[in-house]
């Protein structure tokens, strides 16, 4: 189990530790700090989301400052706000996911980077938005520049009913065919 894992587990023992034993314990508590113990207990949830959030946008400012500071000095400039601003603010909503936090983080560090600004675009924001992580991944084999087949494209179903299907050859995704096949 990784680090956080195992951080995520013991501050949701933490958590959750106190209201159940206010709520178990027969002590002569009152009603409101049992009604309170109850609260805390239904709400612990809530609180386990946020520690995870916190990890993924803290993932995503230390993969950009990687980002950034792989940027030589001297090529390093001030980024065009209609780029970075909407870009951050898109990226919150997309930080579960590794392969779009990663090309949101590469837009931003592109539009510091004098070699690369003139390549980065306001609409790119709007193109990552649109992807799934899927198609993240697919868009980095295009990087690599590498031919590689991703998917195929095949008929299933009988004389009366041809059915188009989506076969992904993708290893990460290839256990999700509700998602992905049978998509005509």
């Amino acid at each position: 189990m990784t680090e956080v894992g195992k951080e995520l587990i013991k501050q949701t023992s933490e958590l959750v530790r106190e209201p159940v034993q206010n709520i178990v314990n027969p002590s002569s508590k009152t009603l409101g700090e049992r009604l309170s113990a109850i609260f805390d207990l239904l709400f612990t949830p809530v609180e386990i989301a946020q520690i995870y959030k916190n990890h993924k946008i803290e993932m995503f400012k230390n993969k950009l400052c990687e980002e950034i500071s792989a940027i030589p000095d001297s090529k390093r400039v001030i980024p065009p706000m209609n780029i970075v601003g909407p870009a951050i603010e898109v990226a919150k909503f997309y930080i579960d996911d590794e392969e779009l936090r990663n090309m949101f983080v590469k837009l931003v560090a592109s539009s510091m980077n004098s070699d690369k600004t003139a390549m980065t675009h306001p609409a790119f924001i709007e193109i990552i938005k649109q992807l799934s992580p899927l198609d993240a991944i697919n868009i980095t084999y295009f990087k690599r520049g590498v031919s590689s087949v991703i998917a195929d494209y095949v008929f299933k179903g009988t004389s009366r009913r041809i059915i188009p299907c989506l076969n992904i050859r993708n290893d990460r995704y290839r256990n999700w065919p509700h998602k992905y096949n049978n998509i005509w």
